[in-house]
């Protein structure tokens, strides 16, 4: 697998466009909705790893840990930036930012330190192939350049460490019956919370009842982009007894990376 690189890019987002991917609202605030949960997410993956960082004797799994942790906290504050100037544009979203985290610690509080673990196994799988087709089909080479930048640092990271929380479950035992399990729950939870922050930012903008929203929906997840497809091709394979992420080598999108 590729090595653990900590790139501590600053992103700075000034004059930025209110439908600032392709000037299209539907396809801007699919991906601010998804923005919304990875400050959260980020900080639900670090806590996961914590408990079981100080107990890994294998020193290249360890060295791993340290710059995963380093990756995600840098994540969780460049998405804060980029939340915070989306907020400017008159979106509420520090509201909806505490509502996304309080439902993750709320998650989180419920289960054992194993299966805290395995929800953040599962998420870096959804996490990583939806880094691999936003690169390998270029889906912000339409959009603001700020903002492209802020997308693709973070997808070429989550590509570089898409092992790492997998190798620390399988290395304290995890089983496959949590690890699956752990993938149900943590698909519908992305689900609802993607489609309600999604509609929430639709209705302050007055978008929801148009039809015109819903085809330009339907064509991004289904028909033009069919980002949605693109996800499934990778999303089942999670549900082999033999998995492990790097299976799939796409460390080449890695190489490529040009910021």
């Amino acid at each position: 697998m590729p090595g653990i690189t900590i790139r501590k890019f600053r992103f700075r987002f000034e004059s930025l466009p209110k439908n600032w991917y392709s000037g299209c609202s539907v396809r801007s605030h699919i991906f601010n909705a998804i923005s919304l949960m990875v400050p959260a997410f980020e900080k639900m993956a670090i806590s996961s790893v914590l408990p079981f960082s100080k107990l890994i004797h294998d020193q290249q799994l360890a060295q791993e840990v340290k710059a995963f942790i380093g990756q995600e906290a840098h994540h969780g504050n460049g998405f804060v930036r980029f939340n915070a100037a989306i907020a400017q544009l008159g979106y509420p979203l520090k509201k909806l930012e505490r509502f996304n985290l309080t439902v993750f610690k709320i998650l989180v509080g419920v289960f054992s330190a194993k299966t805290h673990l395995a929800l953040t196994v599962a998420t870096e799988h959804l996490t990583a192939i939806f880094s691999d087709i936003t690169l390998k089909y270029n889906f912000f080479n339409n959009s603001n350049e700020q903002c492209r930048k802020l997308w693709l640092w973070h997808a070429v990271e989550e590509i570089e460490h898409k092992s790492v929380v997998f190798d620390v479950y399988q290395y304290h035992g995890g089983g496959y019956l949590r690890r699956v399990l752990a993938m149900v729950f943590v698909s519908m939870a992305f689900m609802l919370l993607t489609g309600i922050n999604f509609f929430v930012l639709m209705f302050i903008d007055k978008q929801w009842r148009r039809l015109s929203t819903y085809k330009a929906l339907f064509g991004f997840l289904f028909w033009r982009e069919k980002f949605l497809l693109r996800m499934f091709k990778q999303y089942f394979v999670y549900f082999k007894i033999g998995f492990h992420p790097w299976q799939f080598d796409n460390r080449q999108l890695i190489k490529d990376f040009k910021y």
